[in-house]
């Protein structure tokens, strides 16, 4: 074979079916009647074997003139069809195998890409001294059914139908079976000679500085310690600090190091000999070794800082250091170290000393006090004496980057409303104005600080204003658990808001006219109207729970508005004194296991919903108007999702029409929920209203009921151009009407399929209703 391919093992069950292939028998029976040329070809040739085998796995392996190669199923298939045809035509071939064989799919370049499939270099397999049909049917049996002699031979008798064609399993393991790779012998690994390993192997410095050679034996000393000698050949060039003698004991081989000090511009060589003392005998007669020490003239005289940037937290620590270039000559170098923001970061010393001829780094311990960057300057002091220093020599910057760090303790101011103390006891509790006050300056002081404000007793205080923590901080307002007097209330003498760092618990607030706004968290607030148009807002990210919010006491303007991602959970609103004439609460947040009781009038709306997002979850609607047309949950145009929830109308029997949602646009989804219209009378009221033009609507699983009015629908959308015409998702849900010619589902302009699908096809149930859909 020319080509080699990946074996496909899926074709075999395909193969498989050749011995039903009626068209086969025919064709087959022809190679044996009629041998074509290719009888010619000698037993083995090599013409088209590649030069060097290339093995593809999942290929099947044979022989040709002892070279290993590969060769597919495809491949196998091409050549038996070529020799059964007796024809090099590629077209007809191909058909031959995709057809006859089904041994395909295959194209005209697999045929092609074997050369010329009338003359291939195979093996003469069954040793019948020629290359033939038979040799091509015997391997495309093998690359079929595998290396089994019998089933090969039933293969190209029973299946292929050449009679008189046998081959033993000796010959086909001779050509398919791969021998065993032996295991070759280990190289043994060499012993090393022993001998003194020094490295760097030279070295470069400038005058005035210092290197070291690390050195050390590559074979343990034996018989004996290891003393090695270590000189310079010119020490007013490069110098040996200390001791020039290195013993090493009895098996040791860790390095031991030599420190070389650059003296004066020039060239020297460092030279480490076993030395005359020496006892180990593995050592006898090594060579010394020799290490080229280039001296460059000194560096300008400065100072190295490493690293120029560090970072830590407030509360912890960092370091850096401070090195001279050049030894300091004829006195000391002095370095003064600067924060410029002692607020943010602080360091240990003010000031470092270099002696005479000391360049060793000290190192600098840098505090983060406060959240910020600050500068540290690091320049020559003026007490220097050192005459290679002079004042000119440039200054050094680190950048110190501190951040929030740790949980700092707590610390508790103890309020009582209108308090006189400073709080620093439940003795001396101070009122709500001044703990905000310390709980700053506190905070201010210490980045990160909680502070807790502790409420000791009932009472009452006039506040307002903008209430946060600083720095990072964080501000708790709580009752002390034996709190006397019960919750201590806060009346607002103008707008307040709780800033997003701030919890609030168990705190009354009378309103007084004014605006209140959560930023963070509350819960077990009691917020009551006080009179005049007020709002109460639970801000984008805030969360208030386990809270009562009073409206509509006096004012039919009140609002509670919840912004996005803003949740107000467990809580209880009642808007329903003053029947409300505008929106009582605006929704762009979710209501979580919210009751919410409500009254409204001409142009009221009980939730609107004011942006995509907004959510009613688990809650209880309880509604009530006085006036007809009137909506309680207005999704708009951004759509509303209602999950879980009962909506019901207060008053049984009402003659005022009401839409409960209503539906202009975006996402509408109504699921698992009830709404009850209380045997509303009101011939255009609707559980559900929809006039969108775009967007949809999603009923599954509800209850709708209270709805008992001739020939009017509880659920209607809109026609054409509305959603009405189109498919919308309505399944499952109850209408439990009473009255058989009251309506369901009114889907305007709906083709019949669809109202038949509402009807009966999506598991909606209709009560007595007659027509319970109608377009």
């Amino acid at each position: 074979m020319m080509s080699n391919r990946n074996l496909k093992h899926s074709l075999r069950s395909t193969l498989a079916s050749l011995a039903l292939a009626s068209s086969l028998t025919g064709v087959v029976a022809a190679c044996s009647a009629d041998t074509p040329t290719v009888t010619q070809v000698p037993s083995t040739i090599s013409a088209q074997v590649p030069e060097t085998a290339a093995p593809v796995a999942e290929g099947l392996s044979f022989y040709y003139d002892g070279v290993k190669t590969s060769v597919t199923i495809k491949d196998a298939a091409v050549l038996f069809a070529a020799c059964t045809l007796n024809t090099g035509d590629a077209a007809k071939i191909v058909s031959f195998v995709n057809t006859t064989l089904k041994a395909g799919p295959i194209t005209a370049s697999d045929v092609t890409g074997l050369g010329d499939p009338l003359k291939p270099a195979i093996s003469d397999f069954n040793g019948n001294g020629v290359v033939n049909c038979e040799d091509a049917a015997i391997l495309f049996a093998v690359s079929t059914v595998g290396v089994d002699a019998a089933k090969v031979n039933a293969f190209v008798s029973g299946t292929l139908k050449i009679p008189g064609v046998s081959v033993t399993q000796t010959q086909l393991d001779t050509f398919f079976k791969t021998p065993p790779t032996p295991t070759p012998t280990p190289t043994p690994t060499p012993t090393p000679t022993p001998s003194i390993v020094v490295t760097p192997s030279s070295l470069t410095l400038p005058a005035l500085s210092k290197a070291t050679l690390n050195i050390k034996p590559n074979v343990a000393p034996a018989g004996g310690k290891l003393v090695l000698s270590v000189v310079s050949t010119d020490s007013t060039i490069a110098s040996i600090a200390g001791s020039s003698t290195l013993t090493f004991p009895v098996g040791s081989t860790g390095a031991q190091q030599v420190t070389v000090s650059g003296v004066a511009t020039g060239t020297a060589s460092i030279v480490v000999t076993v030395a005359g003392a020496n006892e180990a005998t593995n050592y006898a007669g090594v060579p010394p070794v020799t290490v080229p020490v280039k001296v460059e003239p000194p560096v300008a005289a400065g100072l190295v800082v490493e690293p120029t940037e560090v970072s830590t937290q407030v509360g912890s620590t960092v370091t850096f250091s401070v090195a001279p270039t050049q030894p300091p000559l004829n006195g000391n170098l002095v370095v003064s170290v600067v924060s410029n923001k002692p607020t943010v970061a602080t360091v240990n010393l003010p000031t470092l000393t270099f002696p005479e001829g000391n360049t060793a780094p000290q190192v600098i311990t840098v505090t983060g006090v406060g959240v910020g960057e600050s500068t540290i300057t690091i320049e020559r002091a003026a007490t220097t004496t050192a005459t290679n220093y002079p004042a000119t020599i440039a200054s050094k910057t680190v950048k110190a980057t501190i951040t929030a760090g740790p949980p700092v303790a707590p610390k508790t101011i103890f309020v009582l409303p209108n308090g006189t103390g400073d709080g620093s006891s439940p003795l001396t509790p101070a009122k709500f104005a001044t703990a905000f006050t310390t709980a700053n300056i506190l905070q201010q002081a210490t980045p990160n600080l909680p502070v807790i404000l502790k409420v000791v007793g009932g009472g009452a205080e006039t506040l307002s204003g903008v209430f946060n923590a600083v720095n990072n901080g964080t501000i708790t307002i709580q009752p002390e658990p034996a709190a006397a007097n019960g919750l201590a209330k806060v009346d607002l003498g103008g707008a307040l808001t709780f800033g997003s760092a701030v919890t609030v618990n168990d705190i009354k607030i009378n309103l007084n006219g004014n605006n209140l706004t959560i930023k963070g968290n509350a819960s077990k607030l009691i917020v009551k109207d006080g009179g005049g148009a007020e709002q109460v807002t639970v801000a984008d990210g805030a969360t208030v729970t386990d809270s009562t919010i009073t409206l509509n006491l006096s004012n039919t303007n009140d609002l509670l508005i919840v912004k996005g991602k803003g949740t107000l959970k467990n809580s209880t609103v009642v808007a329903n004194a003053s029947a409300a004439t505008t929106a009582i609460i605006e929704l762009a947040g979710t209501l979580d296991g919210v009751t919410f009781s409500c009254k409204i009038d001409t142009g009221g709306k009980c939730i609107e919903a004011t942006a995509a997002g907004a959510q009613i979850i688990n809650s209880k609607v309880n509604f009530d108007t006085t006036a007809a047309s009137l909506k309680v949950v207005d999704a708009g145009t951004n759509g509303v999702t209602i999950i879980g929830s009962d909506l019901k109308r207060i008053t049984a029997n009402s003659t005022d029409a009401v839409t409960v949602v209503n539906h202009g646009g975006g996402a509408l989804v109504v699921q698992n929920s009830t709404i009850d219209l209380n045997n509303t009378t009101a011939t255009s009221s609707r559980a559900v209203n929809s006039t969108a033009t775009s967007g949809s609507i999603i009923l599954t699983g509800n209850i709708f009921k209270g709805y008992n009015v001739s020939g009017e629908p509880v659920v209607e959308i809109a026609g054409p151009p509305g959603l009405g015409a189109t498919p919308q998702q309505i399944a499952n849900n109850q209408f439990q009407l009473t009255i058989s010619d009251a309506i369901g589902i009114k889907s305007n302009g709906a083709p019949i399929t669809l109202i038949n699908q509402y009807a009966t096809g999506s598991g909606n149930t209709f009560g007595s209703s007659t027509t319970p859909v109608t377009n």
